[in-house]
């Protein structure tokens, strides 16, 4: 057995996005020796969007940029010269995967169309990341992860009736599409040995819509549009003495256990709740029935005696609360992704395990163009004097 589940793959990483850093991300964390190609000057973007440490921007240092790239390598090239579009092909005459975010026909315009990337290696497969895909009305329209969320109709559902839409969280739809693009990505090259390398279209919106089906099938049925329906009662949250408290009781078992925890026992024979719908058509009356206990006890009670009931009930978490989370840190979750730059630094691992060849970090994110000797003299066959010839006319 290899040591790395993907060490026999060769990549090279062309993004300017989240989507496509997560994507490679995935295939090195597992042995693949993956090559990421940034601009000469600034390198990829994400290494612009911090945290950094102490707050002083440093190229190297930021978290995100940290995270999307750990056990990568980092080569600076500008394609957009005839001389690098020449030396970008040579990178990919013996790769096995091309992940790239560019806009449609800016490959074409480096002279690596798909039928020429085909001639160039039949064995590439070609990872293609962008906001809508590589044809329809949307091709050429620039998007963002507002962009999706508006138009996958994340936004409309999300807030509180009445109130204007909200946005939560990171770059939720730049991290679901490049998901996506690794399982597509590893099906790809699976199938490689059977039919042969093909390319792979992945629109970020789409990826998105892949995890909010309930919105088409539910106008399908329907025809209603649903409102914003904000913290609606059974799946809730209620603050509590020293924060907030989330739990889930649309099971009639889970409701029943909740009325013991809150010590309402007779609320199980209020017409009201006798089922899931009474409940739902009288959620108003049932927050105001439950929510002065929840403001008078503290989370960590809570939540061991409504564990003990066996009702999914959980505290609400700060960023501190993950970091310190036994969970995580029985199971070697959290790890430190830092480097000569950052420092030391918390954040995800792995995102599963493989008993056999498990995730390792082998090497923080690099540098900018930190590997450039290495792949371009030792691959590729460049000299010393080539490569400094090259930086001076702005190709590396």
């Amino acid at each position: 057995m290899t040591d790395r589940a993907l060490e026999h793959l060769r990549v090279v990483e062309l993004s300017d996005r989240i989507a496509g850093s997560y994507c490679a991300k995935f295939l090195a964390d597992f042995g693949a020796d993956v090559v990421k190609v940034e601009r000469p000057v600034g390198g990829d973007p994400a290494r612009r969007a911090g945290p950094y440490t102490d707050d002083r921007f440093d190229v190297d240092g930021g978290g995100l940029y940290l995270f999307l790239n750990t056990n990568k390598k980092s080569v600076t090239l500008n394609a957009d010269t005839a001389t690098g579009a020449a030396i970008l092909k040579e990178l990919l005459r013996d790769a096995d995967v091309l992940v790239e975010t560019m806009r449609p026909g800016v490959l074409a315009s480096w002279g690596l169309p798909p039928d020429g990337l085909q001639k160039l290696n039949p064995n590439l497969v070609v990872t293609s990341v962008t906001d809508f895909g590589q044809y329809g009305p949307y091709r050429d329209l620039h998007g963002a992860d507002i962009v999706h969320w508006a138009l996958g109709s994340l936004l409309f559902g999300t807030g509180l009736p009445g109130r204007e839409p909200i946005r939560i969280g990171d770059d939720i739809s730049e991290f679901v599409a490049g998901l996506n693009a690794a399982g597509a990505t590893l099906g790809a090259l699976y199938g490689r040995e059977n039919g042969g390398a093909q390319s792979v279209d992945l629109s970020v919106l789409e990826s998105l819509m892949t995890v909010l089906p309930s919105t088409p099938l539910g106008y399908s049925y329907s025809g209603v549009v649903n409102s914003r329906q904000g913290n609606r009662f059974p799946i809730t949250i209620v603050p509590c003495k020293d924060g907030y408290i989330g739990f889930y009781t649309m099971l009639q078992h889970q409701w029943e256990f909740l009325t013991v925890l809150l010590e309402m026992p007779e609320l199980q024979d209020d017409e009201r709740f006798a089922t899931p719908m009474a409940r739902f058509q009288h959620a108003g009356e049932a927050m105001e029935l439950l929510t002065p206990w929840f403001r008078d006890r503290l989370a960590d009670d809570i939540v061991e005696r409504g564990q003990e009931l066996r009702i999914p009930i959980v505290k609400v978490a700060n960023a501190e609360d993950v970091v310190n989370n036994p969970q995580f840190k029985a199971r070697g979750f959290l790890t430190d992704l830092g480097n000569a730059a950052s420092g030391a630094v918390t954040g995800p691992g792995r995102p599963f395990n493989l008993e056999g060849t498990p995730w390792r970090l082998d090497s923080p994110a690099p540098s900018l163009g930190q590997h450039n000797q290495l792949v371009y003299c030792n691959r590729l066959g460049f000299s010393k004097g080539e490569l400094v010839i090259l930086s001076e006319q702005g190709v590396m």
